[in-house]
C-alpha cells in the first residue's frame, strides 16, 4: 500500500510538473509571437523609411539640376546685360 501512494503521488506531482510546463511553453510561444509581430512592424517600417529616403535623393538630384541649369542661365543672362550696357555706354 505504502508503495501504491508513493506511485500516486509521483503521479500527481508529475502531472503538475507536466501543467507547469506546458503553461510556461505556452507563455513563451506567446511572447515570441508578440516579438515576431513587433520585427515584422520595424521590418515594414524600416522599408517605409528607405523609400522615402531614395524619393527624397532623387528629387534633390532634380532639383539640384534644375538649379544648376537655372544658375547657368542666370550667369547668362547677367552676361548679355553686361554686353548690352557696354555697347549702350560706347554708344553713348
Amino acid at each position: 500500500m505504502e508503495l501504491e501512494a508513493i506511485k500516486v503521488l509521483f503521479e500527481s506531482q508529475e502531472r503538475t510538473l507536466r501543467s507547469a510546463m506546458d503553461m510556461g511553453v505556452k507563455q513563451l510561444q506567446d511572447r515570441i509571437n508578440i516579438a515576431e509581430q513587433s520585427a515584422d512592424e520595424v521590418i515594414k517600417s524600416l522599408e517605409f523609411s528607405q523609400a522615402e529616403v531614395l524619393d527624397l535623393k532623387n528629387e534633390v538630384k532634380v532639383l539640384t539640376k534644375s538649379n544648376k541649369d537655372k544658375q547657368l542661365m542666370l550667369e547668362e543672362l547677367q552676361s548679355k546685360v553686361s554686353e548690352q550696357e557696354q555697347r549702350l555706354n560706347h554708344q553713348e
